[in-house]
Parts: structure tokens; C-alpha cells; sequence
């Protein structure tokens, strides 16, 4: 239990703002993986170019995600929650982090392991997660309070991904596109250099937050398009048929 209804508030104010994000990101997986139980029984290589694709566009998103939100958790919270909450700050720079653990521990354990009929293994992985939570909020919390639980919870979570990511790894010999996440993680890093420049030219909370939000946004889709990264073209052709069918949905109820 956290000490008082200040901290609940701090943790709860940071957790609300990655949850959106997560969210968002996750939301994708669910739509480019139908195939995913079929592939796992009748095509490992057609598994494992799908994996290839999956990894690279919840990577595109949630990186830059991360590492805006690292940078931007002062203006966040000061738009969103207010000047009361200012000492969410630190915490919700640690709950960043959290949000690309919870994207992949979804993608391997909500769906591969289902996929390839290793249920235990995803109830494994979480419960030794779990173990490590209360033992890690045991000791962080009196001590650090609202701090200390972020820490709990994004390490705690951080060793759910590792467990899941091995055995996945050995049962199916799946090899990461290294190659790829390290392109990834230099455009974001560059991103971010970009949003830290920006966000320190305004005194305005607004100002520096939406003028460093825009710019970053320009600059990370402008290296992809340089790139001539075809996951980018993949993710705007998902976003356009969501919203076709969307528009088509709105159509037929105001047909009715």
C-alpha cells in the first residue's frame, strides 16, 4: 500500500497517461495479426516475417513515444493534471519506460504464446512478475514511496518481458531484426535531441509543448520517409482503411 492518498494520487495521475498511450500502440498489434494462430501451425517463415513486420511498426511507435514522453513528462503533467500534481514528474519519466515493455509482453504473451499453444508459459512469466512486484514494492515503497512503486512496477514488468522473450526466442528460433531496432532507436534519439532544443525556446507550457511535439513528429517521419521505410507506408495504409471503414460505418447509420 502506498503511504498516503498524496502518493496514490501521484501514481495513479502518471499511470492514467502511459495507460492512453499503451493503449494506442497496442491497438495495432490487434489489427495486423489475424493470421497469426495459422502462420504459427502451417508457415514458421511466413511467422516469422510477420513477427519481423510487428516488431518493426510497434517499435516505430512506441520508441519515439517513449522517449517524447521522458523528455515531455514536466509539460504533460503540468497540461493535464496541473501545477498540484508537479511532483508526478520524476515518476511518470519512469512509467515511460513502461510503456514499450507492456506493448511486447502483450504482442509475445497475449498472443504468440496463445498462438503456438503455450499458455503455462504466459501464466509462468506473470506470476514470477508478480512474485517479484510485491517483494520489489515491499522494499521500495517505504522508502520511496510513489517512486518506489513506478520502480517496482516497470522492473517487475521489465522481467516478465525478458522471461517471455527467451522462451519465445528458443521454442520457435525466431531472431530479432537488430539491424532495424537499431535504425529505429537513432531516428528517436535524434528526435528527442530535436524536442529538447525546441521545448527550451518557449516559457509557455502549451507553447513548448506543442511546438516541440509538432517538430518532433516532422522530424521522425521525415527520416522514415528518407529511409523509404516500408513499415511507415504499413502503418498509414492501416490507419486509412480504419478510418474508410469508419467513414463507411457513419454512412450507413445516416442512410438508416
Amino acid at each position: 500500500i502506498l503511504v498516503d492518498d498524496r502518493n496514490v494520487g501521484l501514481y495513479v495521475a502518471s499511470t492514467k497517461i502511459v495507460n492512453i498511450l499503451t493503449s494506442l500502440v497496442v491497438s495495432v498489434s490487434g489489427v495486423l495479426l489475424p493470421r497469426l494462430s495459422y502462420l504459427a501451425e502451417k508457415d514458421k517463415e511466413a511467422l516469422h516475417a510477420l513477427l519481423d513486420k510487428m516488431i518493426n511498426i510497434l517499435l516505430i511507435l512506441s520508441v519515439p513515444f517513449v522517449m517524447g514522453l521522458f523528455i515531455e513528462s514536466g509539460n504533460i503533467i503540468l497540461l493535464i493534471c496541473g501545477q498540484e500534481y508537479a511532483e508526478a514528474f520524476p515518476i511518470l519519466r519512469i512509467f515511460s519506460l513502461l510503456l514499450i515493455v507492456i506493448v511486447f509482453t502483450n504482442l509475445i504473451g497475449n498472443q504468440l504464446f496463445i498462438s503456438i499453444g503455450k499458455e503455462k508459459w504466459l501464466l509462468i512469466s506473470t506470476s514470477i512478475g508478480l512474485v517479484f512486484n510485491v517483494i520489489l514494492n515491499a522494499v521500495l515503497i517505504p522508502h520511496f514511496k510513489a517512486m518506489g512503486a513506478a520502480v517496482a512496477t516497470v522492473v517487475s514488468e521489465s522481467i516478465v518481458l525478458l522471461i517471455q522473450l527467451i522462451l519465445f526466442v528458443k521454442e520457435t528460433n525466431y531472431k530479432l531484426p537488430i539491424l532495424s531496432i537499431i535504425v529505429i532507436i537513432i531516428n528517436s534519439l535524434a528526435m528527442t535531441v530535436l524536442v529538447f532544443f525546441v521545448r527550451n525556446l518557449f516559457e509557455n507550457v502549451l507553447l513548448s509543448f506543442g511546438s516541440s511535439v509538432i517538430a518532433g513528429i516532422a522530424m521522425y517521419f521525415a527520416l522514415l520517409l528518407l529511409e523509404r521505410n516500408t513499415y511507415l507506408y504499413e502503418i498509414l495504409g492501416s490507419v486509412k482503411r480504419v478510418l474508410h471503414r469508419k467513414n463507411n460505418s457513419a454512412e450507413v447509420g445516416n442512410g438508416e
